[in-house]
């Protein structure tokens, strides 16, 4: 019937449209979250690089690196004229076997800041050393294991510029600078469209990680391993591959050796200085001649300089991939899903709930009808007998009224006769009315009135003025 499954439809549209306002993960109604099981999509779980592996609390800090660099058939390359570098004509060729880092590393949540210095002697007899600065900066990933993706780089030679950085495609770039791209941001775009590199950096375990990084004809890969139980010394090695060209081709690698972490800046700054010394860079820049740049001498101190560049990277670059600005992560917790068994039991309940509000209507109906019946017969009653019908009757009265419908004295008024009163009052009852009726005074159910089942009805009936009955 339309008035049954209008509500039932009602209840269960309202029930469906509720879902989406619902939380996962409630006992029982709505399906597990999936961030139970996948912390990427679990809102409490930070992107904090610390937190996601334990390599970056361990690579953290100062250290004193030592790299040696090889060929690709595995000789020494012992020095270097740095042709690809801005230097001036007959300044000479540096030592390679081994040079000298000094790197700064910062891990601050989600950005990582290594500053990097680049020592190396010059082959000619008095001839001051090279001294080359480097930063790369690095963000946390959504994907919150301690992945780290690099947002850009500067240079002696070059400004700080994100890695997808159309004004920066690597033209006039350093060897040192397109060489130490680490932990690059990882971009869907092909070697001829790409601007800038793509990489990552990935831990593993807690004591190593492995760099991947490619971009304009060149693939880098890199391995970090810890040397010591904790991590206070590491080893890494460089693979530099040409992949310009159908088959990869090997340009060269190398093998850095970090030694122990040093423990505080200012020993930092004097194992720097020693070097410094051992290299034979001055301290101040020389006035004139060829070696007259900022870059044949001792940089200012290096445990408080911000960038090795005249850029640094302003807030605005962060946040482009800083998971912590306002980005939207691609692993967000969708809306609670009710589980199959609370549906059923939503429906059940509905219907329960709906078929308990219509036999209170039925009841409430019938009873309002049982009532108007009882009215319109004790109307024809009274009218019969000459009695008023809102009077308080006696017991003489109502055996009166008794014997006047029980025309065979049997002492018992059967259907039969309730039909004659009725229909002698010119009241129309129908069948089912009439029933209805009979069945309100034959208490016990035996077919016949008794007088004492007929006081008790008319006992039941209100004293107030009968209704016209009217049919339903």
């Amino acid at each position: 019937m339309k008035f049954t499954s209008f509500p039932i439809a009602l209840l269960l549209s309202i029930s469906a449209s509720s879902v989406s306002a619902l939380k996962c993960g409630i006992k029982g109604v709505t399906k597990a979250c999936i961030g139970d099981t996948d912390k990427r999509y679990d809102p409490d779980v930070s992107y904090d690089l610390k937190e996601g592996s334990m390599f970056w609390k361990s690579y953290e800090g100062l250290y004193e690196i030592d790299e040696y660099i090889y060929a690709a058939d595995g000789v020494q390359v012992t020095e270097s004229s740095l042709d690809d570098l801005p230097l001036p004509e007959g300044a000479g060729s540096f030592t390679q076997f081994p040079r000298k880092i000094y790197r700064n590393v910062t891990v601050d949540e989600t950005r990582i800041y290594v500053h990097n210095y680049i020592l190396q002697g010059n082959t000619a007899a008095g001839a001051p050393g090279l001294v080359l600065k480097e930063d790369s900066y690095y963000t946390a990933t959504f994907e919150k294991d301690g992945t780290a993706n690099l947002l850009g780089h500067g240079s002696t030679f070059q400004e700080f510029h994100t890695v997808n950085d159309p004004e920066h495609d690597g033209m006039n770039m350093n060897d040192m600078d397109m060489m130490r791209r680490k932990l690059a941001m990882e971009m869907d775009m092909d070697d001829e469209s790409s601007h800038g590199a793509m990489s990552m950096f990935m831990p593993h375990s807690g004591s190593s990680l492995f760099s991947r990084e490619e971009g304009m004809g060149r693939l880098i890969r890199e391995s970090y391993l810890c040397v010591k139980s904790n991590c206070d010394a590491f080893s890494a090695v460089r693979e530099t591959f040409d992949v310009s060209m159908e088959d990869p081709v090997l340009m060269s690698f190398s093998r850095m050796s970090f030694g122990n972490k040093v423990a505080n800046a200012m020993d930092w700054k004097n194992k720097m200085d020693t070097t410094l010394a051992a290299f034979n860079i001055p301290a101040t820049p020389v006035t004139d001649g060829v070696y007259a740049q900022p870059y044949f001498a001792a940089p200012a101190d290096p445990s408080t300089v911000e960038c090795a560049s005249s850029k640094c990277p302003m807030e605005a670059d962060w946040n482009t991939q800083d998971p912590n600005a306002a980005m939207m992560s691609p692993y967000m917790e969708p809306d609670g899903a009710l589980e199959g068994g609370f549906l059923a039991g939503v429906s059940i309940a509905a219907i329960v709930v709906l078929a308990a509000i219509f036999y209170m209507i039925y009841k409430s109906r019938m009873a309002a009808r049982e009532k108007k019946i009882k009215e319109v017969f004790a109307k024809s009653i009274a009218a019969h007998c000459g009695i008023e019908k809102d009077k308080e009757l006696t017991s003489v009265e109502l055996e009166k009224m008794f014997k006047s419908i029980d025309t065979d004295l049997s002492g018992l008024i059967d259907k039969d006769e309730f039909k004659n009163l009725i229909e002698s009052s010119g009241i129309k009852f129908s069948d089912s009315d009439f029933d209805l009726l009979y069945k309100t005074v034959d208490v016990d159910g035996s077919g016949e009135v008794d007088f004492l089942e007929f006081c008790s009805f008319y006992a039941s009936i209100p004293s107030s003025k009968a209704e016209q009955f009217e049919d339903a």
